[in-house]
């Protein structure tokens, strides 16, 4: 036999497995084309993710103070019905989730200008509540252990009495490396350089309150991202900053709303509506 007949040969044996897999939709196929969705989606979410950081940097606290409205309409917020219970008697109260790990960093001093804006404008009326979450769906590259790490020290740190502290100084710290804490070994060398007493933070950061905080925050985040999806049908909602949820019942964030702009600004609108509605 020749040495272009045994060639054929070499081809068509390494060929004929590929006979027996099924044609068409097959399973095969349809895993690969699953991974390939995948890969898109992943990069598409690091695009938007690249277009809200630069957003930011242009963005300062006159373009969303109060008095800057925009009207919601219909595909800007999701109407959450029920809602969500809020603790801010008499008051409306803004429920902010955030990781300190991403653009929350670039974003906190904007928001909270414009949390003061909002307050001036409404006789103190408003309650903005820092909710640090484990992790939110659609930021990609990023380990949730980085978020859970955070979320715990701010959460202990607020137990103890030292939140304002505790959040400037991780704040810096995400700006140097966000990746300097990975473990609560390196949570407890942070707390002490800071002047926290390491026994305290034990205490805080294992008691049963916290613990359940930490769990109640990021659910209730994911357990409003599938919500809004679903009054949504199936739209994409993968959460990106700013994420606010107002009086527990109206979700505005960044995707939905067309960047951090608007979010603020429909956060305005809707703030008034929810006032106006409770003093008739």
């Amino acid at each position: 036999m020749g040495e272009p007949a045994i060639r054929c040969l070499t081809i068509i044996a390494a060929l004929a497995p590929l006979a027996l897999l099924p044609a068409g939709n097959a399973e095969g196929e349809w895993l690969q084309k699953s991974k390939h969705d995948l890969y898109k989606e992943h990069g598409e979410e690091q695009e938007r993710w690249a277009e809200l950081r630069s957003e930011l940097k242009r963005l300062s606290a006159r373009h969303v103070r109060w008095g800057k409205e925009k009207a919601p309409g219909r595909s800007r917020v999701v109407t959450l019905n029920p809602g969500y219970p809020t603790s801010s008697a008499g008051k409306v109260e803004v429920e902010w989730f955030f990781t300190y790990v991403g653009p929350s960093t670039q974003l906190e001093p904007i928001l909270l200008d414009w949390a003061e804006s909002v307050q001036r404008g409404t006789n103190n009326n408003v309650r903005l509540i820092r909710s640090p979450v484990r992790s939110i769906r659609g930021r990609p590259g990023m380990d949730n252990s980085y978020d859970a790490i955070y979320q715990l020290i701010a959460f202990a740190g607020r137990a103890i009495g030292r939140e304002r502290t505790v959040n400037r100084e991780m704040r810096k710290l995400v700006s140097e490396n966000a990746r300097s804490l990975r473990t609560e070994q390196d949570a407890e060398r942070f707390i002490q350089k800071i002047g926290i007493s390491v026994d305290q933070f034990r205490k805080a950061a294992g008691s049963e309150p916290v613990q359940r905080r930490m769990l109640e925050t990021t659910t209730k985040l994911e357990e409003i991202s599938i919500r809004a999806e679903e009054v949504r049908g199936g739209a994409n909602l993968m959460p990106r900053d700013p994420i606010l949820l107002i009086a527990g019942k109206y979700l505005v964030q960044g995707s939905m709303a067309g960047g951090a702009r608007n979010t603020f600004r429909i956060a305005n609108r809707l703030i008034r509506r929810e006032l106006e509605g409770r003093r008739r």
